[in-house]
């Protein structure tokens, strides 16, 4: 892969991971024939078998990110008036369709070996360290938020509303992706 990327993660268990390969793809959302994902196109893919999970890795090209970003009216844009909110609601329906117990979108370090650092995070089931990153976009289902009471540092963020679990951005407003 050349140029700049974003990476969304996706960490399935074992047991309900969909069948593999293209089948999976399409159970996350992903439009085969246009290589689409929400709005955004995948630059790339793939399926990292983990010590826990399987890693469902989609990567977008970083510019059309930006440029969704860029359409936004003014700074303190309110969520439903966000033009990547259809991209964020795919993220978390992917998630919940998958039965994933954790994904987020990686806007910093999209690299599979930065997944990987991480990924005790996930397995730990810690809902603290993982909102501690501050990514973009961060899914935790139901099990891994459970008895979860984070301080008012880590719920300063939008929230992206409905469930199951719970999908926070990294920020608020105009900053909610960042």
């Amino acid at each position: 892969m050349g140029g700049a990327f974003i990476g969304a993660y996706f960490f399935i268990p074992p047991d309900r991971r969909p069948p593999g390969g293209d089948d999976l793809f399409r159970a996350l959302g992903c439009d085969l024939t246009t290589w689409t994902f929400g709005t955004l196109g995948v630059a790339d893919r793939r399926i990292e078998v983990l010590s826990d999970h399987v890693c469902v890795a989609l990567w977008f090209l970083k510019a059309e990110y930006i440029g969704r970003l860029a359409e936004t009216p003014g700074d303190d844009v309110p969520l439903d008036r966000d033009p990547l909110l259809p991209f964020a609601t795919a993220f978390r329906d992917a998630a919940v369709r998958v039965a994933a117990e954790a994904a987020f979108l990686d806007t910093r370090q999209p690299q599979i070996e930065a997944m990987q650092d991480r990924y005790w995070m996930v397995i730990a089931r810690d809902a603290g360290s993982l909102a501690g990153e501050w990514y973009s976009l961060l899914y935790m289902d139901d099990g891994v938020v459970e008895g979860w009471a984070p301080g008012s540092m880590l719920l300063n963020r939008d929230e992206l509303p409905g469930g199951p679990g719970r999908t926070l951005f990294a920020g608020r407003g105009g900053n909610r992706w960042f």
